[in-house]
């Protein structure tokens, strides 16, 4: 679910059930747009149905949140040693057992934007993608773009990521509508 709420007037401005959602939002706008064609990045229409609730149990409570303006999408890394969130100004990774934060954006050439990224199964790298369409492989362990295994993916912008458990393939997507396998081994199409 998403809700807008105003605390100081107490009230819920603005609800709507998401699945992705982050295009459905009109620009300068209390309006939201839902659309079932692929790549909108908005809201599905249709009719939801939400079921039981569910009560569990706080394990942890991760306090570095506070420091960032927002964190959203969180994603857990193949054996959950570390997620990775996005903020309204950079991305982030935290390696859970000791709470290490590191800001991995702040290394793209140019100041690019990522729009995705993924871990790579044996979590040695994440991959980065830009609006650009380039492809970047960032260290984990040694906190930095490997600059050798960069290549060009889609004309603008990849907006899918995938990665054989092997770690021999990747499989991207992009605005040209067409799915694209690369040999990560070569760096080849």
């Amino acid at each position: 679910r998403y809700f807008v709420y105003d605390l100081k007037k107490d009230q819920i401005l603005q609800k709507a059930v998401v699945a992705h959602g982050e295009g459905s939002v009109v620009s300068d706008s209390n309006n939201l747009q839902f659309s079932n064609v692929d790549g909108s990045h908005q809201s599905s229409l249709g009719k939801y149905e939400i079921r039981e609730s569910y009560t569990g149990k706080l394990i942890r409570t991760l306090t570095f949140a506070k420091k960032f303006d927002g964190c959203f999408d969180f994603s857990f890394s193949p054996t959950d040693k570390y997620i990775s969130f996005k903020t309204a100004s950079t991305h982030v990774i935290v390696e859970v057992s000791t709470g290490k934060l590191i800001e991995f954006d702040k290394n793209l050439p140019n100041g690019k934007y990522i729009t995705r990224y993924t871990f790579m199964p044996n979590e040695k790298y994440v991959v980065l993608s830009d609006y650009d369409g380039d492809l970047y492989f960032y260290d984990i362990l040694q906190q930095k773009l490997d600059l050798n295994k960069t290549f060009k993916a889609a004309v603008k912008g990849a907006s899918s990521l995938s990665i054989t458990k092997d770690n021999n393939y990747l499989f991207t997507t992009g605005d040209e509508s067409n799915v694209k396998l690369w040999d990560l081994r070569t760096n080849e199409l």
